[in-house]
């Protein structure tokens, strides 16, 4: 089934990301709305009726999962199907948001082509949150403590010496995220390392493993270190 046609309402408080959906899914010909919070959500509910609904988990003071529960509870919203897309890699996660009535479940960052291949499973009725990573190298350590460049629930951009393939696991020490008691289960290079300056390269990184308090501390840090690095 194709996604010509289709209308999707996008729900995140990260603009960067719903830019980039907005991107992908006009690109195959959907007709895409957005939305910061569940509040100016509810209100493009109330004005249309998308044939699916993408949802972060983890809205800046709020949580996707209300949306999931006023699914089962109001008759218009029970028809359209949600798929969550999170940077939550945890079984337990996924389970829960199946069965509060969640259609998918799609791991961010996102890949174009397993976006586009997830809506249109949902579309014929049979997505399952299944997500690994494979063909990992073995993880290297490297410290960044002043090399962050880029930060969010998500991801992360660090500037060192190593130059890295796209796929390889990373075993990273850092003083910021020690002293927040954020742990990652790994973090994996989205793609090839991208050379920089003085001999140095740029590699962007996957946090995958953190719980949904890790990922709110996540949003918070950002705040506060990008102020700190004005």
């Amino acid at each position: 089934m194709g996604l010509q046609g289709k209308s999707v309402l996008c729900i995140d408080d990260d603009q960067d990301f719903l830019i980039l959906v907005k991107k992908i899914l006009e690109n195959v010909g959907m007709h895409v709305q957005t939305s910061l919070n569940l509040g100016d959500a509810m209100v493009v509910l109330s004005e249309m009726n998308p044939d699916v609904i993408l949802l972060d988990l983890n809205l800046e003071f709020e949580s996707g999962k209300r949306l999931l529960k006023l699914k089962k509870r109001h008759p218009s919203l029970s028809k359209i199907p949600i798929m969550v897309c999170s940077g939550e890699n945890k079984k337990e996660t996924v389970e829960k948001v199946i069965a509060l009535g969640g259609n998918g479940y799609i791991l961010k960052p996102i890949k174009q082509t397993h976006l586009i291949h997830s809506l249109r499973r949902i579309f014929q009725g049979n997505e399952r949150p299944v997500y690994k990573f494979e063909n990992q190298k073995p993880p290297v350590k490297v410290s960044i403590n002043s090399n962050l460049l880029l930060l969010s629930e998500t991801k992360c951009v660090v500037r060192s010496s190593l130059k890295m393939n796209e796929g390889q696991a990373l075993d990273m020490e850092s003083d910021l995220f020690k002293e927040e008691n954020i742990n990652f289960e790994k973090l994996v290079a989205l793609k090839q390392s991208q050379p920089s300056t003085n001999g140095l390269f740029d590699t962007t990184l996957s946090l995958v493993g953190l719980s949904e308090d890790e990922i709110r501390r996540i949003k918070n840090l950002k705040s506060s270190w990008s102020t700190n690095e004005r």
